[in-house]
């Protein structure tokens, strides 16, 4: 805990200070507190979020982590992104509150994941500014965040089609699986059952789901 709020640990071993994993613990303890209302629930929830808002860059990014000695971030941005904005926004529902300041950060983080992390074409750099490889798990993930997330920029509903569609021409194998990662001279076509098959197959069922 510091000045400007709380980090859960990834684990209970190390201390660290990672963006998307301390947000997962406060999405648990948000959605705890749905179902059982008490005050120091709320409040270290709150933390959480602030934390990590404090951290997001005027262009609307995150970075990985903290380096808890030096201070200095890990400036890895790929669907991580994504992980730290449907965070936000489930523990902003969960809570049942209205936060301005993290709407604002949503909105600022979803511009830079749809501008910055895709191509117009669907496929997504690996991590940003890096082209490759394509990953299935960014992919997957661009789709599953954008329809969630779409009432703060509605252009990205349609995006998440044209997301699935680059993926389905470029990254599944004849069999129906999908690939781990297309490099710019070749493929990883291991069919791994959670990256990439069960990660896709969740992407697709979101995208079913909206279109009803």
């Amino acid at each position: 805990k510091d000045s400007n709020g709380i980090c859960y640990s990834y684990t209970p071993i190390e201390r660290d200070l990672c963006f998307n994993s301390s947000l997962l613990a406060a999405e648990i303890l948000a959605k705890t507190y749905a179902l059982c209302p008490k005050p120091e629930l709320k409040e270290k929830v709150i933390d959480a979020v602030e934390w990590v808002i404090f951290h997001q860059k005027e262009d609307g990014r995150w970075n990985y982590s903290v380096d808890l000695k030096t201070g200095k971030e890990r400036e890895q941005i790929d669907f991580h992104q994504g992980y730290v904005l449907e965070s936000i926004y489930e523990i902003h529902n969960a809570l049942g509150i209205k936060q301005e300041r993290w709407e604002t950060a949503i909105i600022k983080g979803i511009r830079f994941y749809k501008e910055q992390q895709f191509f117009l074409d669907g496929r997504s750099y690996w991590r940003w500014p890096q082209k490759y490889p394509v990953a299935i798990h960014n992919q997957a993930q661009g789709i599953i965040t954008f329809i969630k997330l779409c009432k703060y920029y509605p252009s990205v509903d349609e995006f998440t089609s044209t997301i699935a569609k680059w993926t389905i021409k470029n990254m599944q194998a004849e069999d129906g699986h999908y690939y781990y990662r297309n490099f710019k001279y070749h493929k990883h076509k291991i069919p791994y059952m959670r990256w990439s098959n069960a990660w896709m197959f969740l992407a697709l069922s979101h995208l079913q789901k909206a279109a009803k």
